[in-house]
């Protein structure tokens, strides 16, 4: 008898346990989703300031144009950066936004998050020196420009409490039609005269 009453008693445990775990795991997804969702919600907002510049360089002869170019960030904080696309062809395109993690340098060591300079001899960040990425939202865009018309792709950049000081270096790169990651992005990108925008991001 007491052991039916044990087993009763530890089954009625472990469905209070399964409830409190449940409403745990539902509580986090909530929160996440919120999240998630401000994220979005501040990716669409781009200043009207940047907004202006880009559409100034993008009427000055410019095909791509990312603003701004350099960034001050401190831990916990973020920037949403504008990348302008004229699109000068004759008909209606799907261009897309490659973001490349680069460099970050410090005074006294310089290496890269880029897995080709890595292959190349550069030193890796994560391995060498333990370097935090930084948070990158948006980074794999695509954007519908009709011919002769200008669109703004934006990518929220992040620096969170594990950041560390120094700058790191990021790298756009856009494209069109059959170009599918960063590097067929850069054997045929969009804009032949600078196939690479670097945006330097200076965390303090």
């Amino acid at each position: 008898m007491s052991s039916r009453k044990a087993a009763i008693e530890l089954s009625m445990n472990f469905f209070v346990i399964l409830i409190i775990s449940l409403v745990v795991f539902g509580s986090g997804m909530t929160l996440f989703w919120k999240i998630y969702q401000h994220g979005e919600e501040e990716l669409g907002r781009v200043s009207r300031n940047v907004e202006q510049m880009i559409i100034k360089q993008l009427h000055g002869g410019d095909k791509v144009s990312v603003v701004p170019r350099s960034i001050d960030l401190e831990r916990d904080d973020q920037y949403i950066v504008g990348v302008g696309i004229k699109n000068v062809l004759t008909v209606e395109k799907v261009f897309k936004v490659f973001v490349e993690k680069g460099l970050f340098v410090r005074d006294e060591f310089t290496c890269s998050f880029y897995s080709l300079d890595i292959f190349d001899g550069a030193e890796d960040c994560v391995n060498d020196y333990n370097v935090p990425e930084l948070k990158i939202l948006g980074g794999e865009a695509q954007v519908r420009v009709e011919a002769n018309k200008q669109e703004i792709s934006n990518i929220m950049i992040k620096a969170d409490r594990k950041a560390m000081s120094g700058e790191y270096v990021i790298n756009i790169c856009v494209c069109y039609e059959d170009c599918y990651d960063y590097e067929s992005c850069l054997v045929d990108s969009y804009d032949k005269n600078y196939r690479v925008s670097k945006i330097r991001v200076t965390v303090k």
